[in-house]
């Protein structure tokens, strides 16, 4: 019987391997009916959406004295980049209710401890993702476009008619630029789940806040490393995403603090010899 201890699994029921595959079944469907109508109307406003994220370009472009403009180099590019926007878009705004359906997939087969720790990483998880988004729109694009733009008009120059042109015209497709747009963004997400993992290592027990903090060093080393390996080869956004990831690394501790356990050792079962 069960007896409340945290090592028992929420679910006592046995399934079969037959009812775990349907169940499975049962949570992609939901997935994806709830999938589908967000896709429809993400198509509708996919002009907003692609708008929105050229906009940072278009600004770049504009007061740099070139046209506001982006391009596409074949027929179906135009309907192309407007899919994947969409779904991307789509697949964005629908993530709380696919990560709900896989909860409830995984739910039955977690211990309660488990499930306490998921319960508090999965809103944690979802704010530094947005958290993520926004600063790479706001803040890092437009000095990675400023910079990249600034360094295209330092080509040398040549007389045409009389006046000096630059041996470079810079023409921007909009595949790519949204291409590079997806990177950086998931980059800097992806950078940014820092804290989740070590509340993850905390909660677990397997991370000791201590022996980390006694690394410091090493963690800015290694949140320059990351700024140059998730960002585009320039030293501006390398270093625009070491700062801020630090500041999260110090955040992180904080959290190990507050959540740490060291782990409890177990206790010895041995029956001790009276002593004669």
């Amino acid at each position: 019987m069960p007896n409340g201890d945290s090592n028992q699994p929420v679910n006592d029921a046995h399934m079969s391997f037959g009812e775990h595959l349907e169940d499975l079944r049962r949570r992609l469907v939901h997935a994806v009916a709830g999938l589908i109508p967000i896709i429809v109307v993400a198509f509708f406003f996919g002009d907003r959406i692609i708008a929105l994220l050229c906009a940072p370009m278009l600004k770049v472009l504009h007061e740099h004295g070139r046209d506001a403009q982006l391009h596409i180099f074949n027929v179906t590019e135009s309907f192309t980049i407007w899919m994947k926007v969409s779904l991307v878009a789509a697949l964005v705004f629908s993530a709380p209710w696919i990560f709900y359906q896989m909860w409830k997939f995984v739910a039955s087969g977690l211990y309660t401890t488990e499930r306490r720790i998921v319960l508090y990483l999965v809103p944690l998880s979802t704010l530094m993702v947005v958290a993520g988004v926004l600063f790479s729109y706001f803040v890092m694009l437009p000095v990675v476009l400023e910079f990249f733009e600034y360094f295209a008009e330092q080509f040398p120059t040549h007389s045409v008619d009389g006046q000096d042109q630059s041996i470079l015209e810079p023409v921007y497709s909009i595949t790519r630029y949204m291409g590079f747009v997806l990177f950086l963004m998931i980059g800097v997400s992806a950078a940014f789940q820092l804290p989740v993992v070590m509340l993850i290592g905390s909660m677990s027990g397997l991370l000791d806040p201590a022996w980390l903090a006694s690394g410091r060093k090493y963690a800015l080393f290694g949140c320059f490393a990351a700024g140059a390996v998730l960002t585009p080869t320039d030293l501006p956004s390398m270093f625009i995403l070491a700062v801020p990831l630090y500041m999260l690394f110090e955040g992180g501790l904080v959290l190990m603090r507050l959540t740490w356990k060291p782990p409890v050792a177990h206790e010895d079962n041995a029956v001790e010899v009276e002593q004669t």
